[in-house]
């Protein structure tokens, strides 16, 4: 039997527009689970907290200190942002006050920002030692692959239907159920809507954060903005036209 799999209320909405699919699944998930991480922020999927903080850090060891929690946050999973604000930081320091490893920590955030478990293998042995001392951030990785798996197939009105094991190739796992288990943890965080079909070993995806988006994708997002507004601007006209005809003495 399928088994669905939410945390609270699900509105899930796909609507017939220009915008791609992917963009057109809205989410919203009413969770039993609490918006304050164990640090007492507002939990935000980007960590827009943090960012904040790292822009208005005294000092370099601030600012690295505020990524650590930024980091070990729960609730966070989206760390472009945060990246972007800590590079520019320590950009604009002198290099001899800038502290020991911070240079792994910049790469553990572009690991978690642009890539998957299967790039842990290139990375250095400072990162591969932070990973190893918080094992919530290979956690975290695992399920930012699995969103990375979901936006390499295509999403329609019925979803999109992955088998177990392309989720265990692409996330290093192995089992049903680490597989129900990661996928059961992706939705619990809000960054999927999906069904488990036990019996075929397959799990069908509704909707999905994105993860990132690419310069070709705002591309074609602009392109179809565009089309919407000459479109939207031509039915004006025309219902502008059909209206004055029909005031006495037009």
């Amino acid at each position: 039997m399928d088994s669905l799999l939410h945390t609270g209320a699900v509105f899930l909405a796909f609507a017939h527009s220009p915008l791609p699919l992917s963009w057109q699944g809205c989410l919203f998930l009413s969770s039993s689970l609490p918006l304050l991480s164990a640090s007492g922020k507002m939990g935000s999927l980007g960590g827009a907290a943090y960012v904040a903080e790292v822009q208005q850090a005294a000092t370099v060891a601030d600012a690295l200190s505020v990524v650590q929690s930024g980091l070990e946050d729960t609730s966070v999973f989206f760390y472009g942002a945060l990246l972007s604000a800590f590079q520019a930081y320590v950009g604009r320091e002198n290099a001899a006050a800038v502290p020991t490893g911070t240079s792994d920590v910049i790469a553990l955030l572009k690991l978690l920002a642009f890539n998957t478990v299967a790039d842990v293998a290139a990375t250095s042995d400072g990162v591969k030692a932070l990973l190893a001392q918080n094992p919530c951030l290979t956690a975290k990785l695992q399920l930012l692959s699995m969103l990375t798996l979901f936006s390499q197939h295509t999403l329609t009105p019925d979803g999109m239907c992955l088998s177990y094991g392309d989720v265990e190739r692409a996330l290093g796992i192995h089992g049903t159920v680490s597989v129900q288990r990661t996928v059961l943890h992706a939705v619990q965080q809000r960054l999927c809507v999906a069904r488990l079909n036990e019996r075929e070993q397959q799990v069908r995806v509704y909707a999905y954060e994105s993860r990132n988006v690419a310069p070709e994708d705002m591309a074609r997002l602009k392109e179809r903005v565009a089309q919407w507004t000459d479109y939207a601007e031509a039915h004006l006209r025309d219902i502008q036209s059909s209206c004055a005809r029909c005031v006495p003495g037009k």
